[in-house]
C-alpha cells in the first residue's frame, strides 16, 4: 500500500505517512483506501458511503479538507503549464510564483432532475459559488468539484482566507433550474420523437466551504492568475504565454484560410449557375449566393482563428482543466418492459 504521495506503508486501518502526514485509511466495508489531510476528521468512503471516522462538528456547513500543500499545488499547475501547446521553451526558467493563497468558497450543492415526460429523465450534480466577491466564479461556473468523498476538517483549526456567502439559497435555485433547462433541451434533441411533459426538480443538499488556492505567478515581468483544486489538485482555471513562433504560425493559418476562401468565393461568384456552377455549387445557390455564403464561412472560421491568435498574444491563452473528476449523471428511460438506467 501507498500514499498518495508514494511513500510506501505498512498495512492497517488507519496509517500516517512519515513522509507527508497524510492519513491513509482502509474502508472495513469494502477495502478500499483513501489518502486524507492529517487534519481530516470526518471521512466516509468515496465508493461505499461507509463512515470510517466521524467527529461531531454542529450544526454549521462543513468544511473540505486540504489535500495538497501550497509547494504540491505550485508544482502541478507547472507541470500542467509545460505541457499545454505553444508555451514559450524559456517558460520554466523565466517563470516564478509571487502570490499563492489558500480560500475557501461556499458552495450550494443541488441535485437536479430534468424530466421530459413521466418516462425519461436526466440527473446531474450541480455546484453553485454562493460569494459573488471570488474573482473566478465565472470561470468556473461548469466545474465540478470533489465533492463524492466526504472528507472534513475541524472549522477550529482552518488556515486561509474564507469568503463570504452572498448568494441566498433561493438565488443559488434559480441557477441550478437554469440548469436543468440545459439538460432537458439536451435530452429533447436525443428524444424528439416522443410527447413531452416537461419538469424540473432541483433538491437542494446544504452548502459546504471548498478550498481552493489562487496563485499568481510571473513569466518575465507579466503576471498570470491560476486556480488550482486543494482536494485534488487539479488545474481549475489558469492563463500563460504563447510563443512567438506559435502565435505567428497560428495568424499565417488564420489569413491563408480567409485568402483560400475569398478566392474560392470569387470563382464561384464568377461561375454560371450552371454547367460547372452545379458541381462547385450542389444545393443550387450558385453566382453571388454560393459566393457569399463561402465568404461568410470564411470570415467567421478564418477570424475567429486570428481573434485566438491577437488575443493570446495580449493576455496568453485561457484554459479549464479537462481532466475534473467524475461525478454522479443519470439518463433513466423507462421502457414497457423495464426500466433501464445509463450512466454516462
Amino acid at each position: 500500500m501507498k500514499c498518495a504521495c508514494g511513500q510506501a506503508l505498512q498495512p492497517g486501518e488507519v496509517v500516517a505517512c512519515s513522509a507527508c502526514g497524510r492519513q491513509n485509511l482502509t474502508c472495513s466495508n469494502c477495502g478500499a483506501h483513501l489518502s486524507t489531510a492529517p487534519d481530516a476528521v470526518v471521512v466516509s468512503c468515496l465508493y461505499c458511503n461507509t463512515s470510517l471516522q466521524h467527529v461531531d462538528l454542529g450544526q454549521g456547513s462543513p468544511y473540505f479538507t486540504v489535500n495538497y500543500a501550497e509547494h504540491e499545488a505550485g508544482a502541478r499547475l507547472f507541470t500542467f503549464l509545460l505541457n499545454r501547446f505553444g508555451i514559450p521553451r524559456d517558460f520554466k526558467q523565466r517563470s516564478r510564483i509571487v502570490e499563492q493563497r489558500l480560500v475557501y468558497i461556499p458552495v450550494h450543492l443541488f441535485r437536479v432532475t430534468a424530466w421530459l415526460n413521466p418516462s425519461i429523465s436526466e440527473t446531474d450534480s450541480k455546484a453553485i459559488i454562493a460569494t459573488r466577491k471570488f474573482a473566478y466564479r465565472t470561470e468556473l461556473a461548469d466545474y465540478r468539484f470533489a465533492m463524492r468523498a466526504k472528507v472534513y476538517t475541524d472549522p477550529r483549526k482552518l488556515r486561509g482566507t474564507v469568503y463570504e456567502t452572498d448568494i441566498s439559497q433561493a438565488d443559488a435555485h434559480r441557477e441550478a433550474t437554469r440548469f436543468g433547462r440545459e439538460l432537458m433541451a439536451r435530452d429533447k434533441k436525443r428524444f424528439d420523437e416522443v410527447a413531452a411533459a416537461e419538469a424540473i426538480q432541483c433538491d437542494h443538499l446544504g452548502m459546504v466551504y471548498y478550498p481552493l488556492y489562487e496563485i499568481r505567478y510571473q513569466y518575465g515581468s507579466k503576471p498570470y492568475s491560476s486556480v488550482v483544486d486543494a482536494c485534488n489538485g487539479v488545474v481549475c482555471h489558469t492563463a500563460h504565454p504563447m510563443s512567438l513562433a506559435t502565435r505567428a504560425v497560428v495568424k499565417v493559418v488564420g489569413l491563408a484560410y480567409i485568402a483560400f476562401s475569398v478566392a474560392a468565393a470569387l470563382g464561384l461568384a464568377l461561375t454560371p449557375a450552371t454547367g460547372c456552377g452545379r458541381v462547385v455549387d450542389p444545393v443550387g445557390i450558385g453566382g453571388f449566393g454560393g459566393a457569399g455564403l463561402i465568404l461568410f464561412t470564411a470570415l467567421a472560421v478564418g477570424g475567429r482563428i486570428l481573434h485566438k491568435a491577437l488575443s493570446r498574444s495580449r493576455s496568453g491563452e485561457e484554459i479549464a482543466a479537462t481532466e475534473q473528476p467524475l461525478e454522479l449523471k443519470e439518463l433513466t428511460v423507462i421502457m414497457p418492459v423495464q426500466e433501464r438506467k445509463l450512466i454516462k
